[in-house]
Formats: C-alpha cells, structure tokens, sequence
C-alpha cells in the first residue's frame, strides 16, 4: 500500500468520524431543547400551583372569587388590591407561556391550555373584568399578545 492510499483512508475515517461528532452533537442539542422546554412547562405550571394554593389554603382568597363569579358583585378596596395583586401573578403565568411558546420554549397543547385557562377565569369570574382590564392598561408592551386580546373580546 502506497501513502497516497494510506492518506485516503484516512481521510474518509476522518470524515467518517466528523460525520458521528455532528450528528451526536445534533442528537445532544436535540434533548437539551426538550429538556429546556420541559422545564419551562413546569416553572410555569408551579407558578400555577403557587396561584391555586392562595386560593385554596386562604379562606379569604377563596371568598374573593367567590364573590367575582358575581357579575354585579361590588369589591371594597381592599378585596380589590387583594384581586388585583393575584390576578396580575395570573396574567404574569399567561404572558410567559405565550413568550414561552412564541420563542419555542413551550408547546402548542401548553398554550392551548393556557388560553383555554384564560377563557375561563375572565368568563368565570366575571366581576373581575374591570380589574384585567386595569392590568391590561398596565402591561401596554403586551396588549397585542394573544391571551390579552382574548380577555379583552370577553
């Protein structure tokens, strides 16, 4: 064997083993996204339970949105920074899952339920809409999001 061939031979095993190193890597890159986007779905869904805990733990927060299923029901002070304070911690949860899933970094069925979340709590509790609409005043840098043009068409 001549060393023209020698260096042929090893030119192909060193493209061979590029090839590996590349498609190893995209395999490696590959889990670390899944990973990543699966760790944003959980912040986010602790930040949920974070919210459902208050409600469920707290006599008071839970006679709040009892009382915000009443459309005509009328809120002291207060009851109303007390509704403002965790509705605001809601719409921060919207607004990073829809930045989430805009940047890849969550799924479609996690912003499905995100918005199907959003749907319910502003047709739910209907007597907190003039509070989401103080917040949505608030937060002008994402009046074009999704979830905020959905609470304001409710």
């Amino acid at each position: 064997m001549n060393w023209d061939a020698i260096g042929a031979v090893g030119e192909i095993l060193g493209a061979i083993s590029v090839l590996a190193t590349l498609v190893y890597l995209a395999q490696q890159i590959r889990q670390s996204n899944k990973i990543a986007t699966a760790s944003s779905e959980i912040s986010i869904r602790d930040n949920f339970s974070t919210i459902n805990a208050a409600i469920y733990e707290n006599e008071e927060i839970a006679q709040l949105f009892v009382n915000a299923e009443d459309p005509d029901h009328q809120f002291s002070k207060v009851e109303h920074m007390r509704l403002r304070v965790l509705l605001t911690q809601l719409v921060n949860v919207w607004i990073s899952i829809e930045a989430a899933y805009n940047n890849g970094m969550a799924s479609k069925a996690s912003f499905d339920n995100i918005f199907d979340d959003v749907i319910q709590v502003t047709t739910g509790w209907p007597a907190t809409r003039p509070i989401f609409a103080e917040i949505i005043e608030a937060f002008p840098s994402h009046e074009e999001t999704e979830l905020f043009k959905a609470v304001r068409n409710i």
